[in-house]
């Protein structure tokens, strides 16, 4: 009768008539075995559902299979897609991934990497702060592969990284919206950090180009998840004429369009809105809602096929940014705009 604990290699290696040493040589490959003692092996191996303690592996032979990626939004389906992408990628070559999501929480950030030191392969970051950035340098001191995806690490040249050009999107939606609107504004969490600050520069810069001053609600004391509601409710109090909205996260556009149909405001007449990470809900509202679409499925396979070149000491692709592309919709045109008759 079997033991009910879990069976290790001197398990494996009692039923099947061998040294510990003979198991170890068949399931790591690393010394030549011969035939029947190898089909022993295997065979006990898979009466006894024998499981190899892969981290215990990987503290003596660096080599544990696994790469930790650490995000700062489960909630988003930019990173959803993102993460597909990336374990696809890491799947197809013999690798698992860890997933930790920080929420944003710079204490979840370091318990994270300081837990997975020794226990990761490679990481894939794309860290809440930039203060973040400071903690990955001690990482980097490990000589194991680091990639930044969906942000710049600081300094720029701490570690390879792939993102989307989100200067020129934040400026394309300015020329959009100044075209249409009397008065312009942006909705942001705050302080804007990262790939958001990077969006808001864009969009201010622009504006300053242009000689406009967009209005603005920015508010220390909102959370990520309510910043579109508060702030649109502010805007509709400043505005004077009609007004088009930049929301530069996809949960700000979200609070800003139910707070406008709270209120009755004619969305895309009355205000115009424009989000960011085009998503399913925003193509199922009404009126249909722009958004500057990024490409997080590409940016995913980039990111891990760098990482992967890594870690065989291969010489990887160069960093890069994505193209971002505003898709527009029904929410940033008015009623007698020409733009209203195309196939979106």
């Amino acid at each position: 009768m079997l033991s009910k604990e879990t069976p290790g290699m001197k398990e494996v290696a009692k039923l099947s008539g061998v040294s510990v040493a003979t198991v170890s040589y068949v399931l790591n490959g690393t010394q030549p075995v011969a035939q029947a003692t190898r089909e022993r092996v295997l065979q006990a191996v898979k009466e006894l559902h024998y499981r190899p303690n892969l981290m215990a592996r990987g503290l003596k032979t660096n080599k544990t299979g696994m790469v930790g990626v650490l995000i700062p939004d489960l909630y988003s389906s930019y990173f959803s897609h993102l993460l597909l992408n990336v374990e696809d990628a890491l799947y197809q070559a013999g690798y698992q991934m860890l997933v930790c999501s920080s929420q944003g929480i710079l204490e979840r950030e370091e318990r994270f990497l300081a837990s997975l030191t020794h226990q990761m392969e490679g990481l894939i970051v794309a860290p809440a702060e930039p203060a973040t950035s400071r903690l990955l340098a001690d990482w980097e001191r490990t000589s194991r592969p680091l990639v930044f995806v969906d942000r710049k690490p600081s300094p720029v040249d701490l570690a390879p990284y792939v993102t989307s050009d989100n200067e020129s999107a934040g400026a394309a939606v300015f020329q959009h919206l100044q075209r249409r609107y009397e008065q312009l504004a942006a909705i942001s969490p705050y302080p804007a950090q990262g790939v958001v600050q990077e969006r808001l520069a864009g969009f201010m810069s622009a504006a300053i180009r242009g000689g406009v001053t967009p209005l603005t609600c920015f508010s220390a004391q909102e959370t990520r998840r309510n910043a579109g509601r508060t702030q649109m409710e502010c805007l509709l109090r400043k505005r004077s004429g009609t007004l088009g909205v930049f929301c530069t996260t996809n949960a700000a556009a979200i609070g800003c369009v139910s707070l406008l149909k709270a209120e009755g405001v004619e969305i895309g007449s009355d205000v115009g809105v424009i989000g960011y990470d085009d998503s399913d809900w925003m193509l199922l509202s009404q009126p249909t809602i722009s958004a500057v679409r990024t490409d997080p499925e590409l940016i995913g396979r980039r990111a891990a096929r760098i990482l992967l070149d890594l870690l065989a000491g291969r010489a990887p692709a160069a960093s890069s940014q994505t193209a971002a592309q505003l898709i527009v919709r029904e929410s940033s045109l008015l009623p007698n705009d020409p733009s209203r008759g195309d196939d979106w």
